[in-house]
């Protein structure tokens, strides 16, 4: 979505606001749980039922949200937050499958638009790790391309955000002053190639300064290789393991862009942290995705801030979820082997049928030229490994 002018303003132009218009025109579509999920699909358990009810809560408020939106988009956000926490709570007992990615687009546009009021009226972000982001109803990245102009990281002046004020070069330590001229442009590339949080790249940035400064300051020559083999010995095994040529880069630009990336997974992960394997996948899909569309002829494609939290990680994270909470008919928790847990995905992971499915999902949870590695995957886990 466009960035409109006039900041103070809350008098809205609903044609360029997109985020507005494609949530509007979601909630006008809600008039009966059949519009979320077929007849013929619909199981009658509690926990899907508890679901439902909560959706039909969330879009109370979602609508009252809508109706202040253009005069009082103060009181609009405190509904859509309201309304967010209640699709939250339902994603909990949704069942995988077109219920849930319903749900989870619906949070992505209402939390996209709370990000937008907030930025545009505010002056200011939200919080990132209450952001997502939302893009057009058609699934396109036109708009996610234009609501960023460039991915160059917000300045703050006189702020240090762990420990250095990073915007004061000069008055660091001669390895840190050395480290940050290695990392210079790459984590704000990386920022609007993937839709990182604005917070978690400046946390990952500060942390690979200090990593390649103490690796300089004990082997200036090759310090950068050394920390580099050291961080991708498990991917690199991995990769053999499966017979794939790895992605990382032998050239010392392409180590820090290795080691930048993989930092920034790592830090957005969550419990896919127990998942090391799953984070080998992720870097080894989202590296070739950096590669092909640097070669690509064309403007670049920024994603808005939270895209990769809510396409990649929320997606997957959900359907470890389900899957380590799964009862049985008469309600009580599933047996280990009927269920899959961390170790179930990490073997899922070590076979080549993972490299089958793309990173993340879109919108209508439909992946370009791949499968996308969502809701319909715990099943091919448990059929294979679980069983």
């Amino acid at each position: 979505m466009r960035r409109m002018k006039g900041g103070s303003s809350a008098n809205f132009d609903e044609a360029r606001n997109m985020s507005y218009t494609n949530l509007a025109a979601m909630a006008e579509g809600f008039e009966s749980h059949s519009r979320i999920l077929p007849t013929t699909a619909r199981a009658h358990s509690s926990d899907l039922q508890q679901s439902e009810a909560e959706y039909a809560k969330a879009m109370e408020y979602i609508n009252s949200g809508l109706k202040l939106d253009q005069n009082s988009p103060f009181e609009a956000v405190s509904y859509y937050q309201k309304g967010a926490d209640a699709v939250s709570r339902a994603l909990e007992s949704a069942p995988p499958g077109e219920l849930s990615d319903k749900m989870q687009y619906t949070l992505n546009m209402v939390e996209g638009r709370v990000r937008d009021i907030t930025r545009d009226v505010m002056g200011r972000s939200i919080t990132d790790s209450q952001s997502t982001v939302s893009t057009p109803d058609d699934g396109s990245e036109v708009d996610a391309t234009t609501s960023r102009p460039s991915p160059a990281l917000t300045k703050r002046a006189k702020q240090a955000f762990n420990l250095f004020d990073t915007s004061k070069p000069d008055s660091f330590p001669r390895e840190l002053r050395v480290s940050m001229r290695q990392l210079q442009g790459v984590f704000e590339e990386l920022y609007g190639h993937f839709g990182f949080q604005e917070e978690s790249v400046r946390n990952q940035q500060e942390h690979l300064m200090m990593l390649l400064a103490n690796a300089l300051a004990q082997d200036e020559t090759e310090g950068l290789s050394k920390l580099h083999r050291h961080f991708f010995a498990n991917y690199t095994n991995w990769a053999n393991n499966l017979k794939v040529n790895p992605q990382t880069a032998a050239d010392g630009a392409g180590r820090v862009t290795d080691l930048a990336l993989f930092l920034l997974i790592w830090g957005e992960a969550a419990n896919l942290r127990h998942v090391p394997e799953c984070l080998c996948f992720l870097f080894h899909q989202m590296r070739k995705d950096h590669r092909e569309r640097k070669r690509a002829q064309g403007p670049p494609v920024y994603k808005p801030a939270g895209w990769f939290l809510s396409r990649v990680i929320a997606p997957l994270y959900r359907v470890m979820r389900v899957e380590m909470n799964k009862k049985t008919a008469a309600g009580k928790p599933a047996g280990h082997t009927r269920k899959c847990n961390y170790d179930d995905f990490n073997e899922f992971f070590w076979s080549n049928e993972c490299l089958q499915y793309t990173y993340h999902v879109t919108d209508d949870g439909a992946a370009a030229g791949m499968k996308p590695l969502s809701s319909s995957s715990a099943a091919a886990v448990l059929e294979t490994f679980g069983s």
